[in-house]
């Protein structure tokens, strides 16, 4: 079981353009917008397929459908790469005139995906939110568990969860939407997305980076900075949530609130951090506190003050 430390971030803000004193993220270019700032669309369902073949039933918000299906395909394991499919189709209805409820992921030539795994530990279900994975046991769990590295600073990781405040408006989480976003160790935004649940936010975080070789086999990156290495929900960091960022190599979560039992079992097992921003600037963290250079402690809540002088 993990045990919480608590670190506060004492250090001063960058003051934001429109002065409000939180850091300013600027959206990268191949995020156009970030989080959505007007009335969200009206959630659906979605199937996704592979090579015709039934694998999920979603109920997500619209939009970045394609980047939905690439990440809850390679957070399953079914690709490894963006070399591993063709394409992405929809799938006509002769009976409904929008087709955009089901997309059909067609592997590449000569490529073989296993959907099997996806299958068996995920049920045909329409509820995301309740969705009925089985989920692994800690002998499993540890043979694909994160190296300890990269090492980041609570500092750094603070900065991450208030650039993320930036992107997510209050109004979407008033209104029962969730979002999610990657960063890098230095800080920067490299995809974010907002969906009706978490773990379809995370998702499409995944398959952007994917699309954008920023994961997988094949990856491109000009250097580590441009890895993705915090991932920032809304809600609660689920034992899903705990297993796309495993998945995706992410190690750092920073969420609302923790889960308790499997989550935090799973997160020790799969060597990834969880943390959630506390009032006063006080970073939680709950699991492998040694990746933010804290030793782990007997202790419910260790506060350890004075970051003026640490390095991000």
């Amino acid at each position: 079981m993990g045990q919480m430390v608590s670190h506060e971030i004492m250090g001063r803000s960058a003051e934001r353009p429109d002065g409000t004193g939180m850091e300013w993220f600027q959206p990268p270019p191949h995020v156009p917008h970030a989080i959505p700032r007007g009335t969200a669309p009206a959630p659906g369902q979605l199937e996704i397929r592979v090579n015709g073949q039934p694998v999920a039933l979603t109920w997500r918000t619209p939009g970045a459908d394609d980047n939905l299906a690439l990440g809850f395909l390679y957070c399953e394991g079914v690709l490894r790469s963006l070399d591993d499919i063709s394409g992405i189709n929809p799938c006509w209805h002769p009976c409904k005139e929008s087709s955009g409820d089901v997309l059909d992921v067609q592997s590449a030539p000569g490529v073989h995906v296993d959907i099997q795994h996806a299958l068996d530990s995920r049920r045909f279900t329409i509820l995301s939110a309740v969705c009925g994975r089985n989920p692994p046991g800690a002998p499993a769990a540890s043979s694909c568990a994160l190296p300890l590295g990269p090492r980041l600073s609570p500092r750094a990781v603070a900065a991450c969860a208030r650039g993320f405040e930036v992107l997510s408006p209050p109004v979407l989480r008033k209104s029962g939407f969730h979002a999610a976003a990657a960063f890098s160790a230095e800080g920067d935004l490299l995809a974010a997305h907002e969906d009706v649940s978490s773990q379809n936010a995370a998702d499409k975080v995944v398959g952007d980076l994917l699309r954008h070789r920023r994961l997988g086999a094949g990856i491109r990156l000009a250097s580590d900075a441009e890895r993705p290495t915090v991932l920032v929900v809304t809600g609660a960091s689920s034992f899903e949530i705990v297993q796309k960022a495993a998945a995706a190599g992410i190690p750092v979560i920073v969420s609302t609130t923790v889960g308790r039992g499997l989550t935090m079992d799973l997160a020790v097992a799969l060597g990834v951090t969880l943390t959630t921003m506390g009032r006063g600037e006080l970073l939680n963290v709950y699991s492998c506190p040694e990746r933010l250079g804290l030793a782990p402690s007997t202790e419910t809540i260790l506060r350890a003050p004075g970051l003026r002088d640490a390095h991000p």
